[in-house]
């Protein structure tokens, strides 16, 4: 059995709550907005918030399930502890059909990221990273990624030296095998805070560059959008930029394509971007050019904003109008 991609990412839990704009504002809580916590005040806003049930998530991890899911085989490398929260993530990845080389660490806080929903949908993220950023290479198998048609690396690991040289290492390991290296950026205030690391990886390492606008004209530390564009297009790399109710443009082969949104009824923004990785993704691993794609991806996301939580309620396959034993 082949391996479609190796995921080198946070191993996280979404706990989502829908709250008040009380809430928000005592907690100095902005909609859209993101922050990262030490493990004391997550578990305070969780119990403010009224209490929180994990569900297996964090950004790649959501991609990642999601192509579990779509019948693509995924390897995903990320630490846990062996407590509520690293069982929840476990148990919800092994649902999704994708395997987890892990190294637990007793006693080791999970990763987890708090999903605040207020009235206006538009939800506000909490992030206490535990122990999700030691990782190790001698977890990841000798030959894997050479034999991965993708290797998944992600954004937030790069605020951790030990992981960049982990996702240096298994990117020239795929590259030698013939497969691509993707980025996800993760966050504008990620790729600001580590924008020399993130950009000589992008330089050196990536194919595949996934992002909103906000984050690409950071990881540039440009003012404006078009100049965004125009730098990735001289670049030469697949630079997919997501643009939340306008859909995405696609840099490729130093061409910009255009991805329409697809319409749906905006209840919880939470996954949107990971839904349309994993759409986008899924698509060129099935021979798709960018537009198909993007095309697919712009319906993953339309489903995942239809309701509360990170990942599709309804099968991938059935959004995408795949046979199921396709």
């Amino acid at each position: 059995m082949g391996i479609d991609m190796v995921m080198i990412a946070q191993a996280m839990v979404d706990a989502c709550a829908v709250v008040d704009e009380a809430f928000m504002e005592r907690n100095g809580l902005e909609p859209g907005g993101a922050k990262v916590v030490v493990p004391e005040e997550a578990r305070k806003l969780e119990a403010e918030s009224g209490g929180v049930s994990y569900v297996s998530g964090g950004s790649a991890a959501n991609t990642a399930a999601t192509l579990g899911r779509l019948g693509k085989n995924v390897a995903f490398f990320g630490p846990t502890g062996n407590d509520a929260a690293g069982i929840a993530f476990h148990r919800g990845m092994a649902d999704a059909g994708v395997f987890c080389f892990h190294n637990t660490v007793p006693g080791g806080d999970t990763g987890k990221c708090l999903v605040f929903v207020p009235p206006c949908g538009d939800r506000s993220m909490v992030a206490s990273p535990g122990i999700s950023g030691d990782i190790s290479e001698t977890v990841i198998p000798a030959g894997l990624c050479e034999q991965a048609r993708l290797c998944f690396c992600e954004g937030f690991l790069f605020s951790f030296p030990k992981a960049i040289a982990v996702m240096q290492k298994a990117a020239a390991a795929t590259r030698r095998g013939d497969g691509k290296v993707v980025l996800s950026v993760g966050a504008a205030w990620c790729a600001a805070a580590n924008q020399k690391e993130m950009m000589d990886f992008v330089e050196n390492h990536a194919d595949i560059v996934l992002a909103n606008e906000a984050e690409v004209m950071a990881l540039l530390d440009v003012p404006d959008f078009g100049s965004a564009l125009a730098i990735w297009q001289q670049m030469g790399k697949t630079v997919v930029i997501t643009q939340g109710s306008k859909g995405a443009v696609v840099v490729s082969g130093g061409s910009i394509y255009t991805i329409p949104s697809q319409a749906s009824q905006v209840v919880d923004t939470t996954g949107a971007g990971d839904s349309f990785a994993a759409g986008f993704l899924n698509g060129l691993l099935d021979g798709m050019d960018v537009l198909q794609a993007g095309a697919w991806g712009a319906a993953l996301a339309a489903e995942v904003v239809g309701h509360v939580g990170a990942r599709p309620k309804r099968h991938p396959k059935q959004v995408l109008g795949i046979q199921p034993g396709i």
